[in-house]
């Protein structure tokens, strides 16, 4: 039997998020503009997908400029 979280007790979806919400890794990196075509290249042969999604600046903290953070399907 699959544990139930307390989060998701009762909940009508329950079933399916223990079913399907499990792990889901990814790697995150950062590497220099310019070695954008060779990670895109080395991803291709391996049969990997890479997105960019974001940039490194100087400066303090971090800002999310795409708008805010999506809610949790937990809250």
């Amino acid at each position: 039997a699959l544990p139930v979280p307390e989060a998701l007790g009762g909940r009508p979806e329950a079933d399916a998020l223990r079913l399907a919400g499990g792990d889901d890794n990814a790697l995150l990196f950062t590497a220099p503009a310019w070695l954008h075509p060779t990670i895109t290249a080395l991803a291709q042969r391996e049969g990997v997908s890479v997105h960019a999604i974001g940039t490194v600046s100087a400066g303090r903290g971090v800002s999310l400029s795409r708008g805010a953070w999506p809610p949790s399907p937990f809250a």
